[in-house]
């Protein structure tokens, strides 16, 4: 297990937690909606692939004072990677953070060596969910039932068998930990923004939690972008196979001559 960094950093008046570890090229984990936890399985791995490993989260247990759009978040990941001494690495953005992470790479692009959008939400992308991303529960339906069906939506039925308790715990985490988030409008993240670094985008076959046309829309705009469809892949899939994550993100990182950062 490597060492572990902690330290607190002020993003707008509202302290996030950042977790460090590993040596190597920087790589930094952009998931600013959701929770630590989520990502800390692929931190590790990353961590013993020779990475040094940036992870955080609005872990305070205080509420919010604002709701954050993209554009705020970019600036949280500047305030991170200059508290933690970063240099230019590559940005991993999961999930909803995909769009910060593309967001920086577009204004910061002095930062971002190299891009990875893993099972992104596109910033540009209206009704392009499969279901309601925030389900409420059924007439009569208690609240067991409702997280454990809410839960099928993220994670696969082998993980919840074996890990329930963990995927429980990450959806039910203090709301301290869980940032607000305001809807994207910013001119910065539509399709005309401009990347120039090495770009892979990785689409889970099984997500349920945003559609494949939200890849799309990135391919679209990002034309030398790598694409990679991982079939069994849930959308909670860096959480399930962190080491596969790993991996694949080591083999970007050779192929575009990341690993000489």
């Amino acid at each position: 297990m490597s060492e572990i960094r902690d330290l607190e950093v002020d993003c707008r008046e509202r302290p996030a937690h950042v977790e460090v570890r590993g040596a190597g090229p920087d790589v930094v984990l952009v998931g600013t909606a959701v929770p630590m936890a989520w990502s800390r399985p692929a931190a590790v791995a990353l961590a013993e692939s020779g990475f040094r490993v940036t992870n955080f989260d609005y872990g305070s247990g205080a509420s919010d004072p604002l709701p954050r759009t993209a554009l705020d978040q970019v600036a949280d990941v500047i305030e991170v990677m200059r508290a933690v001494g970063a240099g230019k690495g590559i940005v991993v953005g999961l999930s909803r953070g995909a769009i910060t992470a593309y967001g920086l790479a577009a204004r910061a692009p002095e930062l971002v060596a190299g891009l990875v959008l893993a099972f992104p939400v596109a910033g540009w992308a209206d009704n392009l969910f499969d279901a309601e991303p925030d389900p409420t529960p059924e007439p009569g339906e208690n609240e067991d039932s409702f997280v454990y069906r809410s839960l099928r939506r993220v994670f696969s039925e082998e993980f919840l068998a074996s890990r329930l308790d963990d995927a429980v715990a990450l959806v039910t985490t203090s709301p301290g930990s869980v940032v607000r988030v305001a809807r994207d409008e910013e001119e910065a993240f539509s399709e005309d923004a401009f990347v120039d670094c090495p770009v892979l985008v990785i689409e889970g076959g099984r997500d349920e939690v945003v559609t494949s046309e939200h890849a799309e829309r990135y391919r679209q705009a990002l034309t030398q972008a790598n694409h990679e469809v991982v079939e069994s892949a849930t959308h909670g899939w860096v959480m399930e196979e962190p080491q596969q994550f790993a991996a694949l993100i080591s083999r970007f990182a050779g192929a575009s001559g990341l690993h000489r950062l």
